[in-house]
C-alpha cells in the first residue's frame, strides 16, 4: 500500500529546492491568444454546471502543451510540477475526449493506436465551438514526475498513478495570455496501510498551443557520467525503437527572468537576488534578470518563474521545481520554495559559531575589538604554508579578542545569514538551470585543513573570504552551514564563477562533448545513494577525505564539552539563541536565585547517549574509509568498468590513497587508538582534552555570569557525568572496532592493542578480591599476598577482549598473535596464582564467581 506522498511524488526526484514553469511558448503555428481563441472559459455561474471550457471545433486534433502542478494542503501548501504532456481533443457524438499524443511513445507506428486519458461531456454547442465539462471529466489525476534520471538503476515505469477524485471545485478558469489557467481543488482516496486515506489536493492546469521551440537545441544526456543535469523522460523513435534522453535546460538565447514573492524580508532581497544574478558569471553574459512578482500571481501560474518565500520556521529545507517541453528538455517554467529556516536558522547558527569561538578564546590582556583586515590581501598568500601563513598570525589576534560589541555581534549574525541565503539561492536556481547534486564540489576547495580554522574564523569575524582560497568548485553541493555562508561571501564579494558551474554550463548549454571537456570532480543523489564512496557525502569539505573525516572528528571532540555547558546557557540573561522574536514580548523574566539553582539540578546529562553519537558521527567515519572494501567516486571514474582484468590496479589506486592519507594523519595507531590509551592514572587524551576544553568553555561563557555556587554544582554534575562517560566511549570504541578491518597495514598497530586491551583487562581496583599467606621464610615475617579486583566491570572488559581477539587483517592470521598470547598468559598465571590446585568446590563464592567470569571474558581472545 502506498502513502500519499509516495503516490504523489513517484519517480520524482527530490532536488534541494524547487520546481518550475517558465512563461516561455515556442511561437506555435495557431497560437493561443485572446485574438485566436482555440480553447478557452465559459464563466456562467447561472449554469448548472457552473464553469465550464469552450473548444473550437476547428481545433480538434490541434496540439496542447498541457502541464499540471500538484499544491499539497495542510499542514504545509507546497507544490510539485507532474510531467507535461502533449495532448490533442476530439469529439464522438455527446463527448469530447482528451488524447496524449504518441510522438516520443511508440517503437513503432505500424499499427495505428492511441493514448486516451479522458472523456467530458458535451453541455452545450454552437456555430464554432463546443463547451464541455472539465470537472466532470477531470476526475482523473495523473501522477508522473517531471523528470527522469538515466542513472536511477530501477528503470522508469510505462505506467503511472491514476487516482479517481471524490469531490472537485474549479474556482476559475481564465485565459491569461497564450495560456489556458485552471484552478483546481479536489478531495482524493487513497489506499495507505490502515485503509483508505482521504486527502485535498490543489491542481494547477495549463493548456497551450505546441510546437516545439525552433531556436532551441536539445541536448542529449551524457547519463550522470562526469555532470549532472536532470533530464525529461526519454522519447522513441518510431520505427528504429532508439530512445533518447534530453536534459532540461532553458533556451539561452533570451533571457531568464525570475519573481521574487513580496514577502521576502526586506534584509534578505539582496541576497535572494545576489543568489540569482550569480550565474551571469557563470553564463558570462547577462541572462538572469530580477524582478517582483505582480501581487495577484501565486505560483504554478503561468508566465512567471517564481522565487516564494515561505514563512516556515522550521522547515529545514528549499527546494526547486520544474516543467520542461516533454519532447526537447526546454525549461518551461520554474518554482523556487525558500524557506524562512535559511534565515533564522542563519541568525541562530552564527550566534552558536560566535558563543563558540568566545568559549575556546585564549586569555588575553588586550580588551579591544580590532578584526578589521584591509590591505591584508597578499597576491601570493596561497604560497604560505604552516605556520608562517599571516591568516595563523591573524587569528591568534582573533583568539584573543576580549569582548565583542553587541552591534558589531549583530552585524556578524545578519552577513553570516546573509551568505547562506546566497548560497541556498544560487544552489536552487543552478537546479531550474537543469544542474543536478555535486557533492564532490566541497572536495575542490583551495582551503587546506592547516588554513581552515583561520579562513572561517576571518570571514566569521570579519566577513572577508580571500579571493585565492575558493570553497569549492561548484554551488550545487551540501556543505556544513560555515562552507555554504562562505560561498555565499565568494558570491557577494563578486568572486569568479566556480569552476564546475562553469564547465556543466557549458557543456549543457552548448554542443560541447563531455569526453573533450575537464571537468573537477562529480558526484551525484544517485552515487550517494550506493553508500560506498566516501568521497561523495554531504556536509563535508577539503580535497582530501580523510583530511575532512578527521576534522570533523577534531570539531565533534571539541562540541561535545561546548554542548553541556550551553544546557546551562539560561544563566546567561542576555541569551536569546532560543528565543522567538515573536515570542519576545511575552519572554519570561529573568529567574531569580532559587529558580536558577533548581533549574542547573535539574539538568539531566546523557554519558551513554552522547558517547555513543560521538564516535558514531565522529570516528566512524574516518575508520570505514580505511576499510577493505572502501571506494573513492574520484578513483572510480577512471574505471567505468572492472573486470579482472584491472581489478588489482583499481585496488592499488585506492590503497595508494588510503596509505599516503592516514601517513599524513599519523598512522592509523597514532591517530585511532592512542587518544584512547590508559595513562598510570586510568585517564586517557581523550578525555584530558574534553575535561580541559569544558573548563575552558565554563569559564569564557558562564564565569562572569553565574554564581560561584551554581559554578561549583555545575562543576560537579560534570565530574559525576565524566567517570560514566569515559566507561561508555571505551566500551562503545570496541564495540565499534571489533568486526572492522584495515587496508593499510600498520606494523606498531598489534602493539598498540595489545597496550590499550592490557590496561582495560588487567586493570585492579584498590577492592580486594582475596589473600594468601606468603610461602613460609624460617625466622623472617613476610606480609601476605594481596589480589585486587578487576578495577572494570565485565561489560567495559569484554569488548576489548573481543578486540584483542578481533584480526583487522583477514588475510594474515599472524597479525596481533604474541599480543593475544601474552595477555592470555597473564589471565592464566593470575588463575594459577590465585585459585592455585584448589577445585571450584574448595572456592569461596566469591572466588568462584570471578573465575568464571575471568575464564568468559577471556576466552574471547583465544577460541579453542
Amino acid at each position: 500500500m502506498k502513502t500519499l506522498s509516495s503516490l504523489l511524488l513517484l519517480g520524482s526526484l527530490l532536488i534541494s529546492c524547487g520546481k518550475q514553469n517558465a512563461p516561455t511558448v515556442p511561437n506555435p503555428q495557431r497560437p493561443l491568444d485572446e485574438k485566436n481563441v482555440l480553447i478557452g472559459a465559459v464563466n456562467d455561474p447561472l449554469q448548472p454546471h457552473g464553469i465550464q471550457i469552450k473548444i473550437a471545433k476547428n481545433s480538434f486534433g490541434h496540439k496542447f502543451l498541457m502541464t499540471a502542478a500538484q499544491i499539497t494542503g495542510k499542514p504545509t501548501p507546497t507544490g510539485r510540477a507532474q510531467a507535461s504532456k502533449v495532448v490533442y481533443f476530439e469529439r464522438k457524438a455527446a463527448n469530447v475526449f482528451l488524447f496524449e499524443s504518441t510522438l516520443g511513445k511508440l517503437s513503432t507506428d505500424s499499427v495505428a493506436t492511441k493514448i486516451l486519458l479522458t472523456e467530458f461531456p458535451i453541455t452545450s454547442e454552437s456555430q464554432d465551438f463546443i463547451t464541455f465539462d472539465f470537472k466532470q471529466g477531470m476526475n482523473l489525476l495523473f501522477f508522473q514526475s517531471a523528470y527522469h534520471a538515466s542513472d536511477d538503476p530501477k528503470p522508469t515505469p510505462t505506467h503511472f498513478p491514476v487516482i479517481k477524485t471524490l469531490k472537485s471545485f474549479i474556482s476559475n478558469v481564465e485565459l491569461r495570455g497564450k495560456y489556458l489557467f485552471i484552478n483546481q481543488y479536489n478531495r482524493i482516496e487513497i489506499p495507505a496501510k490502515d485503509g483508505l486515506q482521504n486527502y485535498n489536493l490543489q491542481i494547477k492546469y495549463t493548456f497551450s498551443s505546441y510546437k516545439k521551440n525552433a531556436q532551441f537545441i536539445p541536448k542529449k544526456s551524457n547519463e550522470q557520467k562526469v555532470v549532472g543535469f536532470f533530464e525529461v523522460h526519454p522519447t522513441i523513435k518510431a520505427g528504429s525503437g532508439i530512445s533518447s534522453t534530453h536534459i532540461m535546460k532553458f533556451d539561452s538565447k533570451k533571457p531568464i527572468v525570475f519573481s521574487l514573492s513580496n514577502n521576502i524580508p526586506k534584509e534578505y532581497i539582496q541576497a535572494v537576488k545576489d543568489g540569482i544574478l550569480y550565474w551571469n558569471k557563470v553564463f558570462a553574459k547577462k541572462m538572469m534578470q530580477v524582478e517582483m512578482l505582480p501581487k495577484n500571481i501565486t505560483v504554478h501560474e503561468p508566465g512567471y518563474n517564481i522565487v516564494q518565500w515561505l514563512h516556515w520556521d522550521t522547515a529545514g529545507f528549499a527546494y526547486a521545481n520544474m516543467q520542461a517541453d516533454p519532447m526537447t528538455g526546454e525549461n518551461l517554467q520554474s518554482h523556487i520554495y525558500m524557506t524562512s529556516v535559511f534565515g533564522k536558522g542563519g541568525l541562530k547558527r552564527a550566534k552558536l559559531a560566535l558563543k563558540k569561538y568566545l568559549a575556546n578564546k585564549s586569555k588575553q590582556t588586550e580588551n579591544e575589538f580590532v578584526l578589521g583586515i584591509k590591505g591584508f590581501h597578499n597576491p601570493s598568500v596561497c604560497q604560505y604554508t604552516g605556520a608562517q601563513h599571516p591568516l595563523l598570525a591573524l587569528q591568534k589576534i582573533i583568539d584573543n579578542t576580549a569582548n565583542i560589541p553587541p552591534q558589531e555581534a549583530e552585524k556578524i549574525y545578519l552577513r553570516f545569514a546573509q551568505d547562506y541565503i546566497r548560497s541556498v539561492t544560487a544552489h536552487e536556481i543552478g537546479h531550474t538551470l537543469g544542474l543536478r547534486h555535486n557533492f564532490a564540489g566541497s572536495t575542490s576547495t583551495t582551503i587546506t585543513p592547516e588554513l581552515l580554522p583561520a579562513v572561517q574564523k576571518t570571514y566569521f569575524l570579519t566577513g572577508e573570504l580571500l579571493s585565492e582560497m575558493t570553497p569549492g568548485s561548484t554551488v550545487m553541493d551540501y556543505t556544513p552551514p560555515m562552507g555554504s555562508a562562505m560561498i555565499g561571501a565568494h558570491i557577494r564579494q563578486g568572486g569568479a564563477a566556480l569552476e564546475y558551474d562553469k564547465q556543466a554550463i557549458t557543456w549543457g548549454y552548448s554542443q560541447a562533448r563531455a569526453e573533450d571537456m575537464q571537468f573537477p570532480r562529480f558526484c551525484t543523489d544517485t552515487h550517494r545513494a550506493k553508500g560506498i564512496y566516501h568521497d561523495c557525502k554531504v556536509w563535508d569539505f577539503l580535497e582530501n577525505p580523510f583530511q575532512a573525516a578527521f576534522t570533523k572528528w577534531q570539531e565533534t571532540l571539541s562540541d561535545l564539552p561546548f554542548n553541556i555547558v550551553m544546557k546551562y546557557g539560561f544563566l546567561d540573561k542576555n541569551d536569546t539563541n532560543d528565543t522567538d522574536e515573536a515570542d519576545s514580548a511575552t519572554t519570561a523574566p529573568p529567574l531569580d536565585e532559587a529558580a536558577r539553582l533548581k533549574k542547573i539540578k535539574g539538568i539531566i546529562l546523557t554519558p551513554e547517549k552522547d558517547a555513543k553519537e560521538l564516535l558514531k558521527t565522529g570516528l566512524l567515519p574516518l575508520i570505514e574509509m580505511l576499510g577493505k572494501k572502501a571506494e573513492f567516486i574520484t578513483i572510480k571514474k577512471d574505471f567505468p568498468i572492472i573486470s579482472s582484468f584491472n581489478q588489482k590496479e583499481y585496488a592499488d589506486k585506492i590503497l595508494l590513497l588510503q596509505k599516503n592519507s592516514i601517513a599524513e594523519l599519523g598512522g592509523i595507531s597514532d591517530t585511532i587508538f592512542t587518544p584512547f590509551i590508559l595513562d598510570s592514572e586510568f585517564n586517557m587524551p581523550i578525555i584530558l582534552e574534553i575535561k580541559k576544553t569544558f573548563a575552558k568553555n565554563l569559564e569564557n561563557l558562564l564565569g562572569a555570569l553565574a554564581s560561584e555556587n551554581e559554578l561549583t554544582i555545575i562543576r560537579s554534575q560534570f565530574a559525576k557525568y565524566l567517570p560514566i562517560f569515559k566507561l561508555a566511549l571505551l566500551k562503545e570504541f570496541a564495540t565499534l572496532l571489533k568486526d572492522k578491518n584495515f587496508n593499510v597495514i600498520d606494523q606498531t598497530l598489534a602493539k598498540t592493542i595489545t597496550t590499550l586491551s592490557k590496561a582495560i583487562l588487567m586493570a585492579k581496583s584498590d577492592v580486594i578480591l582475596a589473600q594468601q599467606k606468603s610461602p613460609s621464610v624460617e625466622n623472617n615475617e613476610v606480609a601476605p599476598l594481596v589480589f585486587y579486583k578487576p578495577k572494570f566491570a565485565a561489560q567495559y572488559r569484554t569488548p576489548f577482549a573481543e578486540l584483542l581477539a578481533h584480526n583487522f587483517y583477514p588475510h594474515r592470521p599472524s597479525f596481533n598473535r604474541m599480543g593475544k598470547k601474552e595477555v592470555y598468559n597473564l589471565h592464566l598465571s593470575e588463575l594459577k596464582t590465585i585459585i592455585g590446585e584448589r577445585n571450584d568446590d574448595d572456592l569461596s563464592d566469591e572466588l568462584f564467581n570471578w573465575k568464571i567470569e575471568e575464564t568468559s571474558i577471556f576466552s574471547k581472545i583465544i577460541k579453542k
